[in-house]
């Protein structure tokens, strides 16, 4: 008679790379763990398997300090003994951008094949809660499995299906609560108290099981591998004669399960429940400032560096694929959960910002590079004599058009104190100074030493009209004359306390609230941008109130308020109060301190115009701790559920909550979001975009009032007495970084609209002021050299010396390469108005433009936000040759041919939430070493004197 039950036991290391530890102290912890495993496999040939947690950075971390064990590691990966991928670091999921979780597989794949083998199984062991769309994400990268634990309610089977939006659905393993993938660890070796310890395990394994396979994790954070697990399992063989004790691999178990065809239930969109086991909520909003700065790099490398990088290789054949892969790595390296989510000791933290400062480092000089070179190829407006270029870039697939604020440099002249700014049509357009600044910059030069230039930096904003979609328009900037003979009024007019233009009126009431009139609906929304300032006694992973809380409102007593800017483009108005706040809990932490503490607040509130939208930049000096800022919205509006941005997607969550007897984790009417909350009744609504924060809740008060929280101030990673979570998480370590002293900024838009989020597309205005238009200057140029001007010595963006050059070293009419001019350099210059890529219906939202992995191919990626399918359009500059679906591995789809249409516009189909993958084989110039860059007398965008600069 056979064995009633298979127990697949997995051998395994859960790896947090960093978190009560900073990294280097874990890695000498992994080197140990990895030396050990490996003179485990020499000796023990019944030690099949060992899973390395799903993860590939940490085969690098370790082959940094042992690089002469790459062999045999890869020989045991290659043998199917060590499993390694698909992620290169295990992330949080809402947290960070689709796009972003795309690459953590792209570089997991690639580091797991150069090892032998990828492990082909969705492992998200301890994420903090599960996306909506994670099962298509997994689909697109071939992975037809989950391995979860958080996030789950309700009395379910270990097994069941999880299903995204748009259908795709993958079969899902659920460990269970009590345990998670720690419920196997450390078996003891002695015969009765493995029994005892495996008895109730068992019973549990099986109440849940659908199939007669069980699934025993042996591992928890951090543990080695069991050097006598072989001998513990025969041990258990005896004990449980019904029971099959296997060293096994999760590829094995999962094919025992599908074998076994259970019938199974199906789960559909974010699995986000608390009942049973907590999700950790309150880290959507710990150590914000982490989440802000990682949203402005996610922005810099999706937005910009790929896409223009991108443009550049399909006219220079230059593509800076290494460049853009270490700073993504840098990135990547900081969405893990326990260190994107803030709930670690300071000096992880700290190391954090020093990797999204080389991400941004990276990214920005690929920004300046780009747009060197591509300017180079395009007919400038910029004539004769003082002007300076202006390259205005729009990075949403969408025409807009919009105030944007850019600054230009010009040799330093005490008599030069305004700009005046031509378009590529020569009209003179009405522009607003906004500073004007004397200080130093460096320029380097490949054949010269570094010099300092004393400059002139002018700032200044104006209307950028119909910037193409995923292109650019190209202005000429005079630096003399304010706006001598600009033509066109824009309409907006102001009071001392009131603004409006032909969308929006915005007065500031005296207690320093807003109040928002949408004139397409006369709908009126009053006390905006009021803040609510309440007690925080719960850790970094969870939010919970003080026994006895008191809650602050308004902007204090009398803030003073100022009209600050009024011109032809935007009007802005200072708000500054001060908030008095208690300095932190009682020493009890029952209550809030009646110590208080003076806390500045000043929001800018702009108006800018032929917008649909108000912009706000809030600033705090944060002077105590203990305690969550937030930012209330009334919309007025009767709504059961709210709508967010999410990656891929946009998420309906309800506002009530439901009953909280006997939950894990109280249920919490925080939740987070991307880009954008949106609230609306049909006939009108409220979205509220904001660039960077994470965590909102629509109150279930009556009046459907938005809170966006700014800061969440505590100072552990864990407490054990909190009011609104059962028993522990992580440890009792101080974490005094975690109370976010200091100043802060953030920004946000107040967008009313007719209908709802989807009819009226407020998204769109939403994007677009999360991802504002780019503003970078370049220099006179003829189509044969691009050198800086008479007053800055160089060489041409695509390597021409110039006689400037020649002078500081190089050889005169010689290429800096020594070959002929790229062709980038031949042919007719481009126009100074162009779309690279244009995307309809507006439904679909670009979300990747950049160059195919493996080959000479742009992929185009974008998402359906329309509820149904679409005709998906769009139309490419260059000429495209072939055109298919691809996955999101960048793997060519079956039967995934696309038609094209006269040269230049590919035509697809796009069912509801579906995310699409486009490969386009265009003409692109081709070149022997693409990622070589042409040497060229730049400027540094770097201080010498201590003032900021672009």
């Amino acid at each position: 008679m056979g064995k009633r039950y298979e127990v697949h036991t997995i051998s395994h290391t859960h790896w947090d790379r960093e978190w009560y530890l900073p990294f280097q102290l874990f890695r000498f912890r992994l080197v140990d763990l990895i030396d050990h495993l490996l003179d485990i496999l020499d000796k023990d040939q019944n030690y099949t398997h060992f899973h390395l947690d799903g993860q590939t950075i940490v085969l690098q971390d370790y082959l940094e300090l042992r690089p002469e064990k790459r062999d045999v590691l890869k020989k045991y990966i290659q043998e199917g003994r060590i499993l390694v991928g698909p992620w290169y670091i295990l992330p949080d999921e809402f947290l960070v951008s689709g796009e972003a979780t795309i690459r953590n597989l792209l570089l997991g794949h690639r580091v797991s094949r150069e090892f032998g083998q990828t492990m082909k199984v969705g492992y998200v062991p301890d994420c903090f809660g599960h996306i909506s769309q994670l099962p298509q994400v997994f689909a697109g990268f071939g992975l037809d499995t989950a391995l979860l634990w958080r996030g789950i309610g309700g009395d379910i089977k270990s097994e069941f299906y999880w299903e995204a939006p748009d259908g795709s659905r993958v079969l899902t393993i659920h460990m269970p609560d009590e345990g998670g993938y720690c419920y196997g660890a450390d078996l003891p070796a002695d015969p009765e108290k493995l029994r005892a310890r495996l008895r109730p395990i068992l019973d549990l394994l099986i109440k849940h099981a659908s199939t007669q396979n069980l699934l025993l994790m042996n591992g928890c954070d951090h543990l080695e591998p069991q050097p006598d697990l072989s001998s513990i399992l025969a041990t258990a063989a005896e004990l449980f004669p019904d029971m099959e004790f296997k060293h096994s691999s999760l590829i094995e178990y999962i094919q025992k399960v599908r074998e076994a065809g259970p019938s199974l239930d199906t789960f559909k969109g974010e699995l986000r429940d608390n009942q049973f086991m907590n999700i950790l909520a309150g880290t959507i909003s710990t150590r914000m400032y982490l989440k802000q700065v990682n949203f402005e790099v996610e922005r810099l490398m999706e937005r910009w560096a790929e896409p223009m990088a991108a443009i550049m290789w399909s006219k220079t054949g230059c593509y800076p694929r290494a460049h853009l892969w270490k700073a993504w790595e840098y990135l990547l390296q900081n969405h893990p959960h326990d260190s994107i989510c803030g709930c670690s000791v300071d000096p992880v933290h700290e190391q954090m910002m020093t990797r999204f400062a080389w991400a941004r480092e990276m990214g920005e000089e690929i920004v300046e590079r780009c747009v060197d070179t591509i300017s180079a190829t395009v007919e400038s407006p910029v004539k004769a004599g003082d002007e300076v270029g202006l390259f205005i870039y729009n990075a949403l697939g969408w025409k807009r058009t919009d105030v944007v604020t850019a600054s230009v440099d010009i040799p330093w002249n005490g008599e030069v104190d305004s700009p005046a700014v031509r378009d590529p049509e020569g009209r003179v357009l009405p522009c607003q100074v906004m500073s004007v600044e004397d200080t130093e910059r460096l320029v380097v030069n490949p054949w010269a030493r570094p010099r300092v230039e004393k400059i002139r930096r002018l700032t200044f904003s104006f209307l950028a009209e119909d910037v193409p979609a995923c292109g650019y328009k190209i202005y000429a900037v005079t630096p003399q004359g304010a706006h001598r003979g600009a033509v066109g009024s824009y309409g907006l007019s102001s009071g001392p306390n009131w603004a409006e233009n032909e969308f929006l009126k915005v007065e500031i009431s005296e207690d320093g609230s807003l109040v928002v009139t949408d004139k397409s609906t006369g709908a009126r929304y009053s006390r905006c941008n009021m803040f609510e300032d309440s007690g925080d006694a719960g850790d970094e992973y969870t939010y919970s109130y003080p026994l006895h809380d008191t809650v602050f409102f308004g902007m204090g007593e009398k803030p003073v308020i100022a009209l600050v800017e009024n011109g032809p483009v935007k009007v802005t108005f200072k708000i500054a109060g001060v908030l008095k706040l208690p300095e932190g809990l009682t020493h009890d932490r029952r209550s809030r301190s009646e110590n208080m503490v003076a806390c500045d607040v000043v929001s800018y509130v702009t108006l800018t115009a032929r917008s649909r939208r108000l912009n706000v930049v809030t600033e705090f000096d944060n002077r105590v701790r203990d305690h969550r800022l937030r930012v209330l919205f009334p919309s007025g509006i009767s709504s059961s559920h709210s709508y967010a941005g999410s990656p891929f997607d946009v998420v309906a969550r309800p506002v009530k909550l439901p009953p909280a007897g006997g939950w894990v984790e109280n249920p919490t009417p925080t939740h987070p979001f991307r880009e954008f909350v949106d609230v609306s009744d049909g006939e009108r609504g409220l979205t509220i975009a904001a660039a960077g924060l994470t965590e909102y809740e629509v109150k279930d008060d009556g009046q459907g009032t938005i809170a966006l929280t700014l800061l969440r101030c505590v100072d552990r990673i864990a407490r054990f007495d909190l009011l609104t979570r059962k028993g522990r998480d992580g440890y009792r370590f101080h974490a005094p970084g975690g109370q976010c002293l200091g100043r802060h900024s953030f920004a946000y838009s107040i967008i009313p609209h007719q209908g709802t989020w989807r009819t009226e597309l407020s998204y769109i205005q939403a994007f677009a002021h999360n991802v504002p238009l780019l503003a970078r200057q370049v220099w006179p140029q003829s189509r044969l050299y691009h050198s800086r001007s008479s007053w800055v010595a160089g060489v041409t963006g695509c390597g021409e010396v110039t006689a400037a050059g020649a002078a500081a070293g190089a050889p005169e009419g010689t290429l800096a390469s020594g070959g002929p001019a790229p062709a980038c350099l031949a042919g007719p210059a481009g126009p100074p108005v162009s779309s690279f890529i244009s995307i309809e219906p507006a439904h679909l939202v670009l979300s990747a433009l950049k160059r195919a992995e493996d080959k000479s191919a742009l992929v185009i990626r974008v998402y359906n936000l329309g509820g149904e399918e679409v005709e998906g359009r769009i139309r490419v500059q260059p000429q495209v040759r072939s055109a298919r679906l691809a996955n999101l591995a960048e793997e060519p789809v079956p039967t995934g041919d696309l038609p094209v249409i006269d040269g230049h516009e590919v035509r697809f189909k796009a069912g509801p939430a579906a995310i699409v993958t486009l490969e386009l084989s265009i003409d692109a110039p081709q070149r022997e070493e693409p990622e070589v860059w042409e040497p060229y007398e730049k400027i540094a965008y770097m201080t010498v004197n201590g003032n900021s600069v672009p």
